[in-house]
């Protein structure tokens, strides 16, 4: 007999036994829904921590060197989401609207506003790296209670403003959602593009590591970079908020063991329940059986019949599942407003897991179906 008898004969076993095929697919959906959904709960709470994370700038590493650092290094941003300096400021004493305030001027890159998740570009846009290459003379200012109103509006971008006896043209404003209750205790902020002057006395520098469970890779990695220009290894000072990470690592362990408890539960449930229903449906057919093995069937036939009807019981109630969990994943995103995205190994998993189901607690019944003596099986009643 062929791979194909067997199948057609499963499929015409199915059909004959509906109500007992359904309840076994019900089973495998419960059981392989859940992993559907676990998988997105993982991936969906990584990255919900991940942008408090990012919020908080714990995903940030800071070095800081005695001798300026050499620019070479930051040909290995490749290495990182994102890599800036932090430049030294200065203090000048602005005139608007014949009205002398003390405003702060600092050299920025392009990156500044990925490592200051809480600056908010109010109107028009942020420093490019073209504006930082080409020393473009343009800034950014900050919608702050000293500078006076008609500077806050979006008319204002393109028009030049004096800083440092140079002109810079306005392209954007900013607001510091960090100080908005302390406006009146600190000054205003102006941003300019960084430029070669600049990187000659940069002291500090600053890396996102591409993903928080890489924070101390990043770190180290950062360090042997510093020590390859700098020669200074004993003297580069790393900073980075390791017990935080520490913590982070501990709850999202404590989150992937919970769901892993839950998806073994939930594939015990449907497996057993798989097993037990194949095992009612062996009971029911034990005359068949002693037919077929008064005919001349073997015991492997026997087995591979029920084996193979319990595979494919596993692999489309796997197809139901899968769907299932997706249409769940995708409702409760919309319900809680955050997503639970579903990739393709965790269908692939999911997939597998219901055929292995289907094997090992489809084996216990179709044994016991092979080794059915023929003389019972034919006087079952």
């Amino acid at each position: 007999m062929n791979l194909l008898y067997y199948i057609q004969n499963a499929i015409f076993n199915l059909r004959q036994n509906l109500i007992k095929s359904i309840i076994l697919i019900v089973s495998m959906i419960f059981a392989i829904a859940p992993l559907i959904i676990i998988f997105g709960l993982e991936k969906g709470s990584n990255a919900i921590l991940y942008k408090q994370f990012q919020k908080l700038g714990l995903d940030c590493v800071q070095a800081t060197s005695p001798k300026p650092i050499n620019p070479a290094i930051f040909k290995y941003g490749k290495y990182f989401q994102a890599i800036s300096m932090d430049t030294d400021t200065k203090y000048i004493n602005l005139v608007i609207m014949n009205k002398q305030i003390p405003v702060i001027i600092k050299p920025v890159d392009a990156d500044y506003l990925i490592f200051n998740s809480f600056l908010k570009i109010t109107f028009g846009s942020f420093i490019r790296d073209v504006d930082v290459a080409l020393n473009n003379p343009v800034c950014i200012i900050e919608n702050h209670i000293s500078v006076p109103k008609p500077y806050l509006l979006p008319p204002i971008i393109g028009k030049k403003i004096k800083l440092n006896g140079k002109y810079y043209k306005i392209i954007g404003e900013y607001l510091n959602l960090a100080n908005l209750e302390y406006q009146n205790s600190v000054l205003p902020q102006f941003l300019i593009p960084i430029n070669s002057k600049n990187y000659k006395n940069i002291k500090n520098i600053v890396v996102k590591a591409k993903n928080f469970q890489y924070v101390d890779a990043s770190a180290y990695l950062l360090r042997s970079i510093l020590y390859r220009y700098q020669r200074l290894n004993t003297n580069i000072n790393i900073e980075y908020n390791a017990e935080s990470i520490k913590t982070t690592r501990s709850i999202l362990g404590s989150i992937k063991l919970g769901l892993v408890i839950g998806a073994i539960v939930a594939f015990l449930i449907g497996g057993m329940g798989l097993s037990n229903i194949m095992l009612i449906s062996v009971r029911d057919r034990t005359s068949e059986i002693g037919i077929l093995k008064a005919i001349g069937a073997e015991n492997k036939t026997i087995l591979l019949q029920f084996l193979i009807e319990s595979c494919f019981i596993g692999l489309l109630g796997g197809i139901f599942g899968i769907i299932v969990g997706v249409a769940i994943c995708f409702f409760v995103s919309l319900l809680i407003q955050v997503e639970l995205p579903i990739t393709l190994s965790s269908i692939i998993f999911s997939f597998s897991a219901a055929f292995l189901l289907g094997v090992v607690f489809g084996m216990i019944p179709a044994r016991k179906a092979a080794k059915m003596k023929i003389v019972d099986a034919i006087r079952f009643d």
